[in-house]
């Protein structure tokens, strides 16, 4: 009888511990799971490349205190441009309503997409404030693969023209 006590004993004690090494084991991932969603995720173009804390660990070679010093970035960086970008988003929505309308309002039109313009202006602002922030923390070698990282968010959009309307690079200029 005492044996089978002890048994028991034990395997209550072994079934805790592994009980409490899943519940261990979860809260962790999830707690870096919300880490890497709070990294700024920046696409860079085409390509596809997200530039976050992954990236920047990984690809960039950071270490603990450059990543620290990344999150303090991105904590100011990410809301303001979150911001910006629902600020934009939303003048677009609202363009878009207006123009589809028997009777476009052209004036409002000529507002709401010089509104685009200035606030696409701030973003691009705050993006190249948040890039030097970051770049201060890098190293030479590291800046390099920085550069060539955020090189596509300051890329000409001619590239978004069909094909057949590329080779009108320059017709402004000749205007």
């Amino acid at each position: 009888m005492i044996r089978k006590t002890q048994i028991l004993i034990w395997l209550i004690v072994l079934l805790v511990v592994m009980n409490v090494a899943a519940v261990t084991t979860i809260l962790y991932h999830n707690y870096n799971e919300k880490k890497t969603q709070s990294d700024v995720q920046i696409n860079s173009g085409t390509g596809g490349q997200i530039i976050n804390g992954g990236f920047l660990r990984q690809e960039l070679g950071f270490d603990d205190e450059q990543m620290n010093s990344f999150r303090e970035l991105n904590q100011r960086f990410r809301p303001v441009a979150a911001d910006i970008t629902f600020q934009i988003d939303s003048l677009k929505n609202e363009m878009f309503s207006e123009m589809q309308k028997e009777q476009s309002d052209t004036a409002k039109l000529s507002l709401l997409s010089d509104l685009i313009g200035k606030k696409h202006g701030l973003l691009k602002q705050e993006t190249y404030k948040f890039f030097l922030g970051v770049k201060q923390i890098c190293t030479t070698g590291q800046k390099l693969k920085l550069g060539k990282a955020f090189q596509p968010l300051f890329k000409s959009e001619i590239n978004n023209l069909s094909p057949g309307r590329q080779h009108r690079r320059g017709w402004r200029n000749n205007q």
